[in-house]
């Protein structure tokens, strides 16, 4: 998931932050969501 969602982002660069580094945010934060969803369904505590 966090692969597809990195693949299909086109985030702008701009003086905060490149596009490649906002590309690489969106797949780390992408498995966050989905590592925390599965951990709710599943009766886990949330991170």
């Amino acid at each position: 998931a966090g692969r597809a969602a990195r693949d299909d982002s086109r985030p702008i660069s701009n003086v905060r932050a490149s596009a490649d580094y906002r590309r690489a945010m969106v797949a780390v934060l992408t498995r966050r969501a989905v590592a925390a969803a599965w951990q709710r369904t599943a009766g886990g505590a949330t991170p």
